[in-house]
């Protein structure tokens, strides 16, 4: 402030000196001119006039010093708010960065939560959509002869890598499990392409019907584990590192970008009915814990429980 309305003054009365020197030189000009006129004609002398004359240009200059003092206050003031604005803002977030931080995070929970409870609402909804239709039939052609869905040796109920079939489990455990997530898997082949078929033989392939252990802990229904562009939650089981959801909408929804993205993204060229052709892609592009019997796994559980059905779902 000090040094602004330093300049301020010094300019002023730089200014003050030079409208007083324009008015002495005026004034002596007027003087001069006034005094050729006396001496080329006497009579015709008229001091009144000349004092006039004097006094308007003094007038004059006064008028022009009081509109520059004005100009010069006015920008000094205005230099001097700006900065003193500019130090009280920088001000302020040095003093209260801690309290802002915390403002921030706060509205980051609040949003990640609200996000969380639409997430939560529309599996409801769809589960409700789901539990009104009674359109959909899961059936099995299953005899009590058939042997047990093979996993290839790459699953376990305890998520360990070994050698092993799936588990035993009761018809409608599995038929209460596809029954239940038939609505979501259609939401996401009308969203992003892939079968619903393929969608729920996976998910039923991955999660044993929802009994596996990451699955019950994790709500990761189709075995996806960490990986290095993996920006979520994760939880290590038997050594592995895994991916957790909040809940099992989530889950469903990360599948559909995971198998659409990155070196899936060839298969968005497949129609989304066509199962066999997506379950032959994952199994070639190397989805996660797969092996060389995958694509025939996906398609005995689609054809199996009659999961083509859901690909027709307008």
């Amino acid at each position: 402030m000090e040094n602004t309305f330093g300049n301020f003054l010094y300019n002023n009365q730089n200014t003050h000196r030079n409208v007083y020197a324009d008015s002495r030189f005026d004034n002596s000009s007027s003087s001069d001119r006034t005094s050729n006129r006396q001496a080329d004609n006497r009579d015709t002398h008229n001091p009144v006039a000349d004092s006039n004359g004097a006094d308007n240009k003094r007038s004059q200059s006064g008028r022009h010093f009081e509109q520059v003092l004005e100009r010069n206050f006015r920008e000094a003031f205005e230099a001097e708010f700006r900065q003193k604005q500019n130090h009280n803002t920088l001000d302020f977030l040095k003093q209260h960065w801690f309290k802002i931080g915390l403002v921030v995070a706060l509205l980051f929970f609040i949003l990640k939560k609200d996000i969380t409870k639409n997430f939560i609402s529309k599996e409801e909804n769809i589960e409700k959509i789901g539990k009104k239709s009674n359109k959909l039939t899961i059936a099995s052609n299953k005899t009590s002869e058939d042997t047990p869905l093979s996993i290839g040796g790459t699953l376990t109920t305890d998520g360990n890598k070994s050698v092993g079939t799936m588990p035993e489990l009761d018809e409608a455990v599995k038929k209460n499990y596809l029954k239940r997530f038939a609505p979501v898997a259609i939401s996401e082949r009308r969203k992003f392409g892939v079968p619903a078929s393929l969608i729920l033989a996976n998910a039923m392939r991955q999660s044993f019907a929802g009994q596996r252990g990451t699955t019950a802990k994790l709500n990761n229904h189709f075995g996806l584990p960490c990986t290095y562009d993996w920006a979520g939650a994760t939880a290590s089981s038997n050594g592995q590192c895994w991916r957790q959801y909040e809940n099992a909408w989530v889950s469903f929804r990360d599948h559909s970008v995971f198998v659409t993205t990155g070196k899936f993204a060839d298969l968005k060229r497949l129609t989304d009915k066509d199962y066999k052709a997506w379950a032959k892609g994952l199994q070639r592009l190397g989805y996660p814990s797969s092996n060389d019997n995958l694509a025939n796994e996906l398609i005995d559980i689609v054809e199996q429980y009659g999961l083509q059905q859901l690909d027709n779902v307008k």
